[in-house]
């Protein structure tokens, strides 16, 4: 099924919202939970103020720093 099929009952956009600063959304809590299935992935633990100090950097960032301070196992390529 074409990606079209989902849309074609849509009008053209008229605006575009874009959300950078949390304005209308925010989405921290969400990306505590994705921190928090991450690490339990591999059986650790994290903590909200972890969490803080991630805010920030790039996900390759985060991803090798928790890589770092967990000890886990997997390369970054």
């Amino acid at each position: 099924m074409k990606i079209e099929h989902f849309f074609k009952n849509f009008s053209k956009p008229q605006a575009l919202l874009i959300d950078f600063d949390g304005t209308l959304v925010d989405s921290v809590e969400a990306l505590y939970l994705v921190y928090k299935i991450f690490l339990a992935f591999f059986g650790k633990k994290g903590t909200r103020q972890e969490f803080k100090t991630l805010t920030g950097p790039s996900l390759r960032e985060v991803v090798a720093a928790l890589k770092e301070i967990h000890k886990l196992p997997f390369s970054l390529k």
